[in-house]
């Protein structure tokens, strides 16, 4: 339950729930119940029981022990994207 008041309008309350499924096919006012057009850094459903349950995505671990740039500074960091299409044969 959300409470919300501004000293100018009465005090409001409503319900919030916890999205279950992601729909990007219509637009925002549109949306069927209990979907979302995104959701970010959430887990929709509980992954050791299977519950539909709303829950933070857990963080990401380290790649490497030690951090960059330590030695020598980190000059230029570069985003490759492969473009590459093979002929056809």
């Amino acid at each position: 339950m959300v409470e919300m008041a501004n000293k100018d309008m009465q005090e409001q309350s409503f319900e919030l729930y916890f999205p279950l499924g992601i729909n990007e096919a219509v637009a925002y006012s549109h949306q069927p119940s209990l979907t979302s057009p995104i959701i970010q850094n959430v887990r929709l459903r509980d992954i050791f029981e299977g519950r539909a349950r709303g829950g933070q995505r857990p963080g990401m671990s380290k790649i490497f022990e030690t951090q960059a740039g330590t030695d020598r500074p980190i000059l230029k960091i570069v985003n490759i994207v492969n473009t590459f299409i093979p002929a056809e044969e």
